[in-house]
């Protein structure tokens, strides 16, 4: 690897090191700054309870409640069915024979040879 290579992946993680500490110091301000303005105002906690309290009667009160009852099933006349297909005697067992295997031979050029050339021994290990 080159110097120059060295020198431009060292700058390159360099800068993403800053941006990191950056960002790290960034996220802290804004933490320490949410925490010191997190006062609110008794009234709009009373609202907000208030609020909450009201909703949790309702789901309490919709927890409690029945379902209304389902229609009755309608009654329908009955459908005269057809009668079960007849039984047919036991069918013969069936024994599958296979065929005698064919070989194929495909001639192909070349025949036996190996694809080696002249030299090319010297690079096997």
């Amino acid at each position: 690897m080159h110097s120059i290579h060295r020198t431009v992946i060292a700058a390159i993680i360099g800068l993403a090191a800053v941006a990191g500490v950056v960002g790290l110091t960034r996220t802290l301000d804004l933490g320490a700054s949410s925490q010191a303005t997190a006062t609110v105002s008794p009234a709009v906690i009373a609202k907000r309870t208030k609020k909450l309290d009201r909703f949790e009667a309702s789901l309490r009160k919709a927890r409690n409640s029945r379902p209304p009852a389902l229609p009755p099933l309608p009654e329908y006349p009955s459908v005269a069915t057809s009668s079960p297909a007849p039984t047919q005697a036991p069918t013969q067992a069936v024994t599958y024979v296979r065929p005698p295997l064919r070989v194929v031979v495909v001639p192909r050029s070349g025949g036996e040879h190996d694809d080696h050339h002249e030299g090319s021994e010297g690079w096997d290990d």
